[in-house]
Formats: C-alpha cells, structure tokens, sequence
C-alpha cells in the first residue's frame, strides 16, 4: 500500500487577488519516500512566490509558481556505506495555465488547469523537482565532505588484495588517492595518541 504524503496547497484566488510568498521548512515526512531515491532525513527550507498575469475572474490566464529549495540530506557513500549529510538545492519556475477548458493535464512542463479550479497542490512538484535533481551517487569527498571520514575498515578491506587483485588496482587512481589521504590521518592520529 502506498503511503500518503502531505499535501502543498495553493489558493489559486489569493494568488490571482495578491502575489503569493511563502517561506517554510519542509520536514522529512514531507519527503517521506525520498529513500527511494537514496536521500533519507532531508530537510529543506522552501521559498515559493506565485504570481498570476491574466484576467481578474482566472478565466484566462497564466500562473507562475517560482520555486527555491535549499537544504540537505543523507546518502549512503558508495565506498563505504556509510552515511554522508550532502546540500542541496533546487530553484525552477512552474507555468500553469489556466484554460475553458475541463480537461487538465499536470504532467506536461506547462500544465493546463480548469478556469474552475479553486486550488493546486504543489507537494508532487516539489518532490518530483528535488528528486530529478539528487546525485545519481555520493562519495566522502563529494560536495564538501571529508574524504578522511570513510570507514577506514571498509577502504582497507576494498584495497586488500585477494588473490593478486584488489579492488584498488581496479578502480585506479581514485583509489590510490584516498588511500595515501587515510594514511596521512591514520599517521596523524597515532601521533596525537603518542
């Protein structure tokens, strides 16, 4: 059963009657299925301006929904598994036009409402937007991260050899780079211990 996720609803009257500015934070149970994406924990602030250009009654007219999401989550580092916080961010526009029309079509990249239509929903945009943009892999090092806070153990075990083969030897010069990086530590942390 799929789960139900929160809703972001616009009054399309208050925007048409005054531009609309919302700032909010966006918990993690607004993203509640971002673990499929691989992004867990993501908390994002959201700034949202609305704007209409169109006739007073929202007959004919155009709606433009400008989006920024600014925030971070948790990835799992395709090294070592373990856990990486990474930032985020998302800024895209959304047109919507309202039409006579009674068939809507919200999927395409400027979507059609109903002139009837007393409220959108946002959350499915929203979502859908960070989501396309989450990177397709994350490694320490990556965005900012400390290269140094892989699990040692982990590394050690990929770059052992086995049976005159080691991953390291596959996977190059990336490797042969963190390697000589955990071992500066490890030697940093055995002297600060002496």
């Amino acid at each position: 059963m799929a789960e139900l996720l929160p809703a972001y609803e616009i009054d399309l009257f208050e925007v048409r009657r005054q531009n609309l500015l919302r700032e909010e934070e966006l918990s993690a149970d607004f993203f509640a299925d971002s673990s499929y994406y691989g992004a867990t924990d993501l908390q994002m602030h959201l700034h949202l301006e609305g704007r209409y250009a169109g006739d007073a009654v929202g007959e004919s007219g155009v709606y433009y929904f400008d989006l920024s999401l600014d925030g971070e989550a948790t990835f799992s580092c395709t090294r070592c598994l373990s856990g990486v916080r990474v930032p985020l961010e998302y800024d895209g526009i959304l047109e919507v036009r309202a039409t006579a029309e009674t068939e809507e079509n919200l999927e395409d990249e400027v979507w059609q409402i109903s002139s009837a239509r007393e409220a959108l929903d946002l959350a499915d945009y929203i979502r859908e937007s960070l989501y396309l943009s989450l990177p397709m892999s994350v490694n320490h090092g990556d965005f900012g991260t400390n290269a140094t806070d892989c699990d040692a153990q982990m590394l050690d075990y990929i770059l052992k050899e086995e049976k005159g083969i080691s991953l390291g030897n596959i996977c190059g010069e990336e490797f042969a780079k963190l390697e000589k990086q955990l071992l500066a530590t490890s030697n940093e942390r055995k002297k600060k211990e002496e």
